[in-house]
């Protein structure tokens, strides 16, 4: 059966779907038994002592609590839950209601690429980006419901390219925290490159004192914000060198350097030779 209430951008996001006789035309390599996309459950722990026979993960919206073998785990919001394959399993809450999506998924293309990815069954990831997985189940329905033959190629690329951006979440998480407030600074840096920038704008921008967003900046980048910002412009500069119709005077301006002559010294500083070397190399 399926049924949708398809609006994305607001609080009525609800999807489950599971229609077998859309998977005709998929590769058997790879099937999609069903998915649903915040599915608001009553306070109830949902009870599945024989398994499904296939991969479920689950992505809990609200807390909760999942149970394998016996072993009963509490899970934060914003968790994902890998059930082992077939097996066993009760998850959900009892003391409130709760919100999930979830994907059943089989066939032997998912346990190559679970296996390439490094996605292991029982494990319950905290992740920082949750909404990856909400974005790839939205592209699986769309697929599966705005065309006549669903392509298995799309599908395959949209779950596979999910568990990839999976395991860089969780890679990531074993990296140095990076706080919003230095991730809006390094990306302001980034659009807005060759704009005049000093520390106590970045430091007004983000509400932190110009130390504190130094320190910060440093520790999470390597770098201090003046030099990554630096780095920025002349790459850019490189690249506006292939243009024998700009003069370097016209390049250093575009990239945010008034001074031709401060421009050109930190250019040579940074790789090596001029710009004017650079270009008739």
């Amino acid at each position: 059966m399926e049924t949708a209430s398809y609006e994305k951008v607001g609080l009525s996001e609800q999807v489950e779907y599971s229609c077998p006789q859309r998977w005709e035309p998929l590769d058997a390599d790879f099937r999609i038994n069903a998915f649903g996309i915040h599915e608001v459950m009553p306070p109830v722990m949902v009870n599945r002592p024989d398994g499904t026979g296939d991969w479920l993960f689950i992505l809990f919206h609200d807390a909760g609590q999942v149970v394998f073998s016996d072993d009963c785990h509490d899970v934060e919001s914003g968790a994902l839950v890998c059930c082992p394959y077939g097996a066993g399993h009760r998850y959900g809450q009892e003391a409130a209601q709760w919100d999930h999506s979830w994907i059943h998924v089989d066939g032997p293309w998912v346990k190559d690429r679970l296996e390439e990815c490094g996605v292991q069954d029982g494990s319950i990831l905290k992740l920082e980006h949750p909404s990856a997985m909400e974005n790839c189940l939205w592209r699986l329905y769309e697929e599966l419901t705005s065309h006549h033959h669903p392509d298995s190629v799309i599908l395959k690329n949209v779950f596979h390219n999910w568990l990839r951006e999976l395991m860089r979440d969780v890679n990531e998480g074993v990296s140095p925290f990076v706080p919003e407030k230095i991730r809006d600074v390094k990306q302001y840096l980034d659009q807005h490159a060759c704009r005049p920038v000093t520390l106590q704008l970045l430091a007004e921008k983000s509400g932190i004192s110009v130390p504190h967003l130094c320190a910060e900046f440093r520790r999470c980048y390597g770098d201090s914000p003046i030099n990554y910002l630096i780095g920025l412009r002349l790459k850019q500069a490189r690249y506006l060198l292939l243009d024998r119709g700009l003069s370097i005077g016209e390049i250093a301006a575009r990239v945010g350097y008034d001074d031709i002559y401060h421009f050109s010294k930190l250019f040579k500083k940074h790789f090596g030779v001029s710009p004017r070397a650079m270009r008739t190399a």
